[in-house]
C-alpha cells in the first residue's frame, strides 16, 4: 500500500494507493484502489481503470468545472 496521507486506518485493505492532503482516511475491505481526497473533491477507483480518470477531466472541462482542474 502506498500512502500519502497525515493517518490512514486499514482494516483487511490492500494493495491500495492512498492521497489523503492532511486528512485520516480509512480503508475497510477493499483492494487495488486508488483513493485521492483533497478539500475539494474525492476520487475513487480501482487501479485497473485509472486510465479513465482522463473522461472524468473531460466531463468537468465539458460542464464548465474549471475550479476542479
Amino acid at each position: 500500500m502506498a500512502i500519502n496521507a497525515k493517518e490512514v486506518i486499514s482494516v483487511d485493505a490492500g494493495d491500495c494507493l492512498v492521497y489523503g492532503d492532511n486528512r485520516l482516511v480509512t480503508l475497510v475491505g477493499v483492494k487495488d484502489l486508488i483513493v485521492v481526497n483533497t478539500p475539494d473533491a474525492l476520487l475513487v477507483c480501482p487501479k485497473e481503470r485509472a486510465q479513465d480518470v482522463k473522461k472524468v477531466v473531460e466531463e468537468l472541462a465539458r460542464r464548465g468545472l474549471t475550479e476542479y482542474l
